[in-house]
């Protein structure tokens, strides 16, 4: 997280917005983040997880970043229907395939991007 606070939007039970700000601490307690790092560090950290990510499969990140930004405006159900039709969609993909073979053998897999 880049700031000591985050403004975090919340949507309470009569359905107006209301903002708060969560300390880095209580981001990482409560899981809406997974790691906090000094200020200093954080292209550092911010390019390996990029490089982590480059290494799979950019079907399955396309898929992810879609999911990501479809579920930011969908109810939950809808979301959630939204993820299990594309799972499906990647589960017939040869990088799927190649990504469970590889596994099996216990080597890095070759994705192609199908």
């Amino acid at each position: 997280m880049r700031r000591e606070r985050a403004k975090v939007r919340t949507e309470p039970l009569d359905g107006h917005g209301a903002q708060r700000f969560l300390r880095d601490e209580e981001a990482l307690r409560i899981g809406l983040v997974n790691r906090v790092v000094p200020d200093r560090d954080l292209a550092k950290q911010a390019k390996g997880f990029a490089k982590q990510i480059a290494l799979k499969g950019m079907v399955a990140i396309r898929k992810a970043m879609t999911l990501i930004g479809e579920s930011r405006r969908l109810p939950l159900e809808e979301g959630l229907k939204l993820e299990a039709k594309l799972f499906g969609e990647l589960c017939e993909t040869e990088d799927m395939k190649e990504g469970v073979q590889a596994f099996l053998e216990k080597r890095q897999p070759q994705f192609k991007n199908r």
